[in-house]
C-alpha cells in the first residue's frame, strides 16, 4: 500500500536490477553514461548536496567542489526542508541518436535544471512550508538534448517541509527523490502500458467487488435474520476502497491531497481485518465475543492517533491487523477440524492467500523486492497470481454464502413439502370435525332453546321478586321519611339552617332529628351502623329512643340524653360484649339551645361540632371534640358522655355531620375527600346564605364523586345564629 504502482517501474531498478549499473562509470567528479538499457539507469551515489537555497547553484559555472557527496535519499539531520543537488554527466558517442529523458520519483516539490536552464517544475518549491505544493510526477519524463563529448549538468532544487510527518505517520519514504535516466521513447510507451493495465485491473476489481457487495446488502435488507450478508458488504466495501486507492495513487499528482487520503485509508485499514473476522464469526458463532469490540476500540484509538499526529499509530495498526488475521485463521482452522458446514470453502480461500504470501516472501528474499514490471508472459502470470490472491478470500466467502443460501433454500423446500403434507392431513381432519360439529350443532341448538326458555322463566321470577323487594324498600322509605322531622318544624325551630341529606341507597342509616322541650330546642345528626335496610332499622330505633328520652322523660341535657340513649340501645339489642354478638350502635352529634343564643350545649359520640366565627376580620373554624365511643356496647361503657358549653355570638355558624361526606372517594386520583378539604370548603362559603351553602356542598360532593359509587350515606346540618 505504500508505493505507487507507476513508481514501481523506477523502484524495481533499485532492488532487482544489477546489470544496469555496469553502464555507469565515475571519474574526476563526472558520471559517464555508456549505455541506457530498457529499464533505464538509476543516477545515485555521485550527487553533490547543499542544504539551503541559492539561485546561483543552478549555473554551470558555479564551483561545487566543496559540496558534500551524497545520495538523493536524504536523512533528516542533513535536511532542513529545502536544498540543491548537482550531478555532472558525460555521454558516450553511441548514445547520439538515443532520445534521453530523466524521470523523478518524489513526494516533495522540485525544479529540474539542465546546464543552467529550467526544464520542468514538479510542484511549487518554497522555503515556506505553507506555500509549498508537493507533486508526484507519476513517471513523467523530462526530455533533454545533448551533444557527444559535451558535459551535462543536472541541478535539482528540492523542498519537502512535510517529510517528517509523511515518514512517521503515513509511512512515506524519507525526504529526497530518485532520478532515472531513460530512453524517452521506450519509457513513455511503458508508462502508457502500465497506466492502462492499472486502470483496467483496478476498474474491473472495483466494479466486481462493489456489485457483489451491493447484492449481499440487498439480500440483508430482505432477510435480516442472517447478519453475515451485512458483514460481507462491509468487507467488500473496504476492499473496494483499497483498490480505488491503488488507482488514485497512479493518477493523482497532488501530494497534499494524497496525504489526507492516505490517513483515511490507514484509519480504515484495521477495520478491513475486523470486518473479515466478524464475517467468519457470523458463519460459525451465534454470539460475538468481546474480543471484536476490543479490537474495534483499538482501531478507533489508532484513527485518533493518526488524526492527532500521536506516535504509536503504526504500531497499533500492525497490532490490530496481525491479531485479527491470526484470529480469523484460527477460527477457520477450528471450523475445518470440527467439520462445520462450508468450512472447506473458506479454508480454500485462506490456503490460496497463504501460499501466495509465501511465494511473495520467497521472491522478495531472493531478489530484494517484488514488483510487476515485466510485460512478457512472466509478468502476465505474476499478475494473474496477484489477482488470484486478492480475489481468493472474497470469492471463497461468496461461494460459501451462495452454498449456504442454496442449502437454506433446499431446507426450506423440504419444510414446505412437510407443511403441505401436514396441511393436507389437517384439512382432512378439519372436514371430519365439521361433520361432527354439524351433527352436534343440531343437538346444541335444541339444548340451547330449552335452556333459554328455562332461563327466561327464571328471569321473569327474579324480576318479579326484585320488584316486590324494591316496592317493599320504597314503602320502607316512606315510613322512614315519616319519622324524619317535617320541614315546618325545622324552619320554625331553626329558620336560618339547612339539612343536606343524601342516602346511599333507597333507605338510609343516617337520620336527622329536631325537637323542642320546655323552651329548649334540640338538633341531632345521627349515623347508625350500616346503611340500606339494616341501617334504616337502626335509624328507626334511634329516632324512637330520642323522642322517648326527650319528649316523654323531658331530658334536655345533651350528655344525659346520650347516656340514656346508650342504655336503651344496649338493652334492646341485648348486647353483653360476648364473642359473636352484634356490635351495632350509632354515632351522634347533639346540640341543645336554651333561652337566647349566647351559647349552646353540645355532646357527641364520635362525631364533633364545628363552629365558624368571624375573628379579627376573617373567618375561623373551631372544632369541639366528641367522646371517642359509640351509642352501643363499648369496653368503656360505664364512662358517661360529657356536655360542652359553646359560647356563641350573632353570625356564628354551627355544623354537625356524619362521616359520609369526608369519606367519599373521587377527584382526579380517586382518593378520599377528607375533613381538611371539607373545612376549607366551609370557610370559603361563609359569606353565602345557608340555602346556597347547601347547594354548593351538594354540587361539590357530586363533582368529587364523579362516576364512582357513593360509599356511605351523607348528612350535613348547618345552623346560623
Amino acid at each position: 500500500m505504500k508505493g505507487l504502482l507507476l513508481s514501481l517501474l523506477i523502484s524495481c531498478v533499485i532492488f532487482c536490477d544489477t546489470t544496469a549499473q555496469n553502464s555507469v562509470t565515475s571519474t574526476d567528479g563526472y558520471v559517464t553514461i555508456t549505455e541506457v538499457p530498457e529499464q533505464g539507469v538509476l543516477l545515485k551515489g555521485q550527487w553533490k548536496f547543499h542544504d539551503g537555497d541559492d539561485s546561483l547553484w543552478a549555473s554551470v559555472a558555479y564551483d561545487d567542489a566543496a559540496w558534500k557527496k551524497d545520495s538523493t535519499h536524504l536523512r533528516g539531520s542533513q535536511f532542513s526542508g529545502i536544498g540543491w543537488f548537482r550531478m555532472h554527466l558525460r555521454f558516450d558517442s553511441s548514445l547520439t541518436e538515443t532520445p534521453l529523458a530523466v524521470v523523478l520519483e518524489q513526494t516533495g516539490a522540485s525544479e529540474v535544471y539542465i546546464n543552467g536552464k529550467l526544464m520542468c517544475d514538479l510542484g511549487l518549491v518554497s522555503k515556506n512550508g505553507k506555500e509549498e505544493e508537493r507533486y508526484n510526477p507519476q513517471g513523467q519524463p523530462i526530455p533533454f538534448n545533448f551533444k557527444p563529448g559535451q558535459d551535462l549538468l543536472i541541478a535539482v532544487r528540492y523542498s519537502n517541509h512535510n517529510w517528517i510527518r509523511s515518514y512517521d505517520d503515513n509511512g512515506n519514504k524519507l525526504p529526497g527523490f530518485h532520478v532515472l535516466l531513460v530512453n524517452s521513447g521506450i519509457f513513455s510507451y511503458a508508462i502508457i502500458e502500465q497506466t492502462a493495465l492499472v486502470s483496467i485491473v483496478s476498474g474491473f476489481l472495483f466494479g466486481f467487488f462493489i456489485a457483489l457487495g451491493l447484492a449481499h446488502l440487498f439480500i440483508y435488507f430482505f432477510y435480516r435474520n442472517y447478519r453475515g450478508n451485512i458483514y460481507y458488504f462491509i468487507f467488500l466495501a473496504l476492499l473496494s476502497h483499497y483498490i480505488l486507492f491503488v488507482y488514485f495513487t497512479t493518477s493523482v499528482h497532488n501530494m497534499q491531497m494524497m496525504d489526507y487520503y492516505f490517513i483515511v485509508t490507514k484509519t480504515l485499514f484495521p477495520f478491513f481485518f475486523i470486518s473479515m473476522m466478524a464475517l467468519v464469526y457470523s458463519f460459525y458463532k451465534e454470539k460475538f465475543p468481546r474480543f471484536i469490540k476490543a479490537m474495534a476500540v483499538v482501531a478507533l484509538i489508532n484513527g485518533l492517533f493518526l488524526l492527532l499526529n500521536i506516535p504509536g499509530a503504526a504500531l497499533l495498526l500492525f497490532f490490530v491487523s496481525v491479531v485479527c488475521t491470526i484470529e480469523t485463521l484460527r477460527s477457520v482452522i477450528v471450523a475445518v477440524i470440527r467439520k462445520q458446514k462450508g468450512s472447506r470453502f473458506l479454508a480454500a480461500g485462506v490456503l490460496v492467500f497463504g501460499l501466495f504470501i509465501l511465494l511473495v516472501a520467497v521472491v522478495s528474499a531472493a531478489t530484494g523486492g517484488f514488483f510487476i514490471h515485466d510485460s512478457g508472459m512472466a509478468g502476465f502470470i505474476l499478475l494473474m497470481l496477484c489477482l488470484l490472491c486478492v480475489m481468493s478470500i472474497p470469492l471463497s466467502m461468496s461461494v460459501y454464502l451462495a452454498w449456504n443460501f442454496a442449502l437454506t433454500s433446499k431446507d426450506l423446500g423440504l419444510k414446505l413439502r412437510e407443511v403441505e403434507d401436514l396441511s393436507a392431513k389437517t384439512l382432512e381432519q378439519e372436514k371430519e370435525k365439521q361433520k361432527i360439529l354439524e351433527t352436534q350443532k343440531e343437538m346444541l341448538e335444541t339444548q340451547v332453546h330449552e335452556r333459554t326458555a328455562e332461563i327466561n322463566q327464571q328471569k321473569h321470577i327474579i324480576e318479579e321478586k326484585n320488584k316486590d323487594i324494591t316496592d317493599s324498600i320504597n314503602y320502607a322509605k316512606r315510613i322512614q321519611d315519616a319519622f324524619l322531622p317535617a320541614k315546618e318544624l325545622k324552619y320554625r325551630l331553626f329558620p336560618d339552617a339547612f339539612v343536606l341529606f343524601q342516602p346511599r341507597d333507597i333507605v338510609s342509616g343516617d337520620f336527622y332529628w329536631f325537637s323542642e322541650k320546655n323552651g329548649t330546642k334540640l338538633i341531632a345528626a345521627v349515623d347508625c351502623t350500616g346503611h340500606g335496610v339494616p341501617g334504616a332499622f337502626m335509624s328507626m330505633i334511634g329516632n324512637a329512643y330520642l323522642n322517648e328520652v326527650v319528649n316523654e322523660k323531658g331530658i334536655t341535657e345533651p350528655g344525659s340524653i346520650l347516656n340514656e340513649l346508650r342504655a336503651r340501645v344496649i338493652q334492646s339489642l341485648r348486647q353483653t360484649g360476648s364473642e359473636g354478638q352484634s356490635k351495632d350502635g350509632m354515632d351522634i352529634a347533639l346540640l341543645s339551645f336554651g333561652a337566647g343564643d349566647s351559647s349552646v350545649r353540645f355532646s357527641g359520640a364520635n362525631n364533633p361540632l364545628w363552629k365558624c366565627s368571624m375573628e379579627n376580620g376573617q373567618w375561623e373554624l373551631t372544632e369541639f371534640g366528641a367522646n371517642k365511643r359509640p351509642i352501643g356496647y363499648y369496653l368503656g361503657q360505664n364512662l358517661p358522655f360529657e356536655s360542652h358549653e359553646v359560647p356563641l355570638k350573632k353570625g356564628d355558624t354551627l355544623y354537625i355531620f356524619t362521616d359520609g361526606f369526608a369519606d367519599q372517594f373521587g377527584g382526579p386520583k380517586g382518593k378520599k375527600l377528607k375533613y381538611k378539604q371539607m373545612k376549607e370548603l366551609l370557610l370559603s362559603i361563609q359569606d353565602k346564605p345557608m340555602q346556597e351553602q347547601e347547594t354548593i356542598l351538594s354540587q361539590t360532593f357530586n363533582a368529587w364523586k364523579g362516576p364512582l359509587e357513593q360509599v356511605d350515606d351523607v348528612l350535613v346540618i348547618g345552623v346560623r345564629i
